[in-house]
């Protein structure tokens, strides 16, 4: 939704940053993804998250491209984007986006309503989350609890 396909063509091999399936997508292919989110085409989302360091491991790749693990950092940053790109820019409620990144995915694992941010007797309330909308801030790997070397979300919003 935010990281398009120019990532790759970044200078000093930082493109094997953004290596990951599916792999990045057009402008016009974002816009595409939004709507579908927003109009409830899709009912839930996720990622290829997997903290690969891009100097100890992405780099070693450099001679042979097919050798870079796939996945990015960024399961942190992850919510706080999707927020801003789908109820701040997109218009989408924050009941629709809690449920498609909490209640839905509760129900397909069949874990919901122990699960998905019901908040009842038996419930987990381990999905509550609040939202300070007055809050800003600048996603930076100084300020992020990844043990990996960069997040991708450098710089947002």
């Amino acid at each position: 939704m935010v990281l398009d396909e120019s990532r790759y063509s970044l200078p000093n091999y930082e493109g094997a940053k953004y290596v990951m399936s599916p792999p990045l997508r057009t402008k016009v292919d974002q816009m595409t993804l939004k709507e579908a989110l927003v109009n409830g085409t899709f009912q839930t989302i996720g990622s290829d998250h997997c903290s690969f360091n891009f100097e100890g491991q992405k780099l070693k790749s450099r001679h042979d491209f097919t050798r870079i693990p796939g996945g990015i950092p960024g399961a942190e940053e992850r919510g706080i984007v999707a927020y801003d790109v789908l109820v701040n820019q997109c218009n989408m409620s924050a009941v629709d986006f809690m449920k498609l990144v909490s209640e839905n995915p509760a129900k397909l694992y069949g874990m919901y309503p122990k699960k998905g941010g019901t908040l009842a007797v038996g419930s987990d309330g381990g999905d509550i989350t609040i939202v300070d909308k007055s809050v800003e801030h600048v996603l930076s790997k100084e300020s992020a609890h990844t043990k990996a070397d960069y997040i991708p979300y450098e710089g947002y919003p």
